[in-house]
């Protein structure tokens, strides 16, 4: 239907605008410190309301994951099929001018702390 038909030509034109990384440098895609401080957060905070203390799960079912997720409908460089991880659409969808700024090569794991026991 029509949906599907919107989410070829967004895949359609993401590819034929995005950055070219190879597995491996998807492999290693991190974000910047700027880019979390500022748009993670300016996209958390447009989801939820801005003094709200989303858990992990909540922020990946409205940014991560799934049809809403950044993602969903382009194409991985990982494996080359439909629907890639919040890091490469960050890179895809900002373009290679700003999407260099707002990933790179990862050079610190930042852990997300939840649900341990």
């Amino acid at each position: 239907g029509l949906r599907m038909q919107l989410r070829a030509r967004r895949l359609q034109f993401f590819e034929a605008a995005a950055p070219h990384r190879s597995k491996e440098e998807s492999e290693l895609l991190g974000l910047s410190v700027a880019y979390l401080q500022h748009s993670f957060l300016r996209e958390v905070r447009k989801h939820f309301s801005q003094d709200s203390d989303p858990a992990y799960h909540a922020i990946s079912t409205a940014l991560l994951h799934g049809p809403r997720g950044r993602g969903h409908g382009l194409r991985c460089p990982r494996d080359g099929l439909v629907d890639c991880s919040y890091v490469d659409a960050v890179d895809k969808l900002l373009g290679p001018r700003m999407g260099r700024c707002a990933t790179g090569r990862a050079t610190v794991m930042l852990s997300w702390c939840w649900e341990y026991t």
